[in-house]
């Protein structure tokens, strides 16, 4: 059965990040802005700021008890000559401009690639260097891979289009599948894959020929649908396959993700789908919600 109610209460209780942790995000941000906006050392290569992944793409949930939820937000730079042969400076360059501050230097680390801003315990906040070169739309972006030294093609506004455009196929069903998926990773805890990697398997199993068959016309509907053609994808690949950003061929994020985290993910992955199946197929509303509460925990229906 669908159990529309229970969809819609369990997204609102547990499952949507509230306003003031939202609230509470931006004043964090707006914060390191104005700290990286003002360093002398950093201005000159400093044009702006963006929000990046389930930010920007809403798909951001609430955390859970142990957990952080976490942000990405893009620094858009200049190329800076002196560092061509040398790019993990940019990140660098942006670990020292935090280091001197008092405020945030017991609060960074410097990652692969982003800068790390921890909150309490609460969040952290990803800062991405990220290089634009040309003024059209078609501006190449390139992010610093500090391990390797190299700069990574990237298309955040591309993956940003990509992705609306396929919640508008989904009539705005994928972002709400995308944020139940994640609640279902963080709560059970029986497997650990990346956002970015989760959001472009599912998202990429939206077709727009189904618009004709109404299989997006409800959550319940559209998260069933998605949740099995995903699995009928990872089941095909024993070991990691490759996993392409649609919207910059030459970028691949495979690398996010090992052969021991991909098998437990297609494990997992393939119970929780055919519970779903079970749960959605289930005529006897009793049933029904018992199955679904294998899938989503005793939160889908409160006893």
């Amino acid at each position: 059965m669908k159990l529309h109610e229970y969809f819609a209460g369990l997204l609102t209780r547990q499952v949507n990040i509230d306003r003031t942790r939202l609230a509470d995000l931006q004043q964090h941000v707006d914060a390191l802005a104005e700290c990286l906006s003002g360093d002398v050392a950093l201005k000159r290569v400093l044009r702006g700021f963006s929000r990046q992944g389930s930010w920007a793409h809403r798909t951001i949930i609430r955390p859970q008890p142990d957990r952080e939820y976490d942000a990405d937000v893009i620094l858009r730079m200049r190329h800076h000559r002196g560092w061509a042969q040398d790019p993990q400076q940019y990140l660098h360059a942006v670990h020292a401009s935090l280091a001197r501050n008092e405020l945030y230097r017991p609060r960074i680390e410097l990652k692969t690639r982003c800068v790390r801003v921890s909150y309490a315990g609460d969040c952290h906040v990803d800062l991405v260097p990220c290089l634009e070169y040309g003024f059209s739309y078609f501006d190449e972006h390139l992010i610093v891979n500090r391990t390797e030294n190299t700069l990574e093609p990237v298309n955040p506004a591309g993956f940003a289009r990509w992705f609306e455009g396929k919640d508008c196929v989904a009539a705005g069903n994928l972002r709400k599948t995308v944020r139940l998926l994640k609640f279902v990773r963080d709560f059970h805890g029986q497997f650990d894959i990346p956002s970015v990697v989760l959001t472009v398997l599912v998202a990429g199993r939206v077709s727009r020929w189904d618009e004709f068959w109404l299989r997006y016309r409800d959550l319940p509907s559209a998260f069933t649908t998605l949740v099995d053609r995903t699995n009928t994808l990872v089941q095909g690949f024993p070991e990691p396959p490759h996993i392409g950003d649609p919207s910059c061929p030459s970028a691949d994020f495979s690398g996010r993700l090992g052969g021991a985290e991909w098998s437990r993910f297609r494990s997992s992955f393939n119970q929780y789908a055919g519970r779903v199946s079970e749960a959605f197929d289930e005529t006897r509303r009793n049933s029904s919600i018992a199955l679904w509460r294998e899938v989503f925990s005793d939160e889908f229906a409160p006893r």
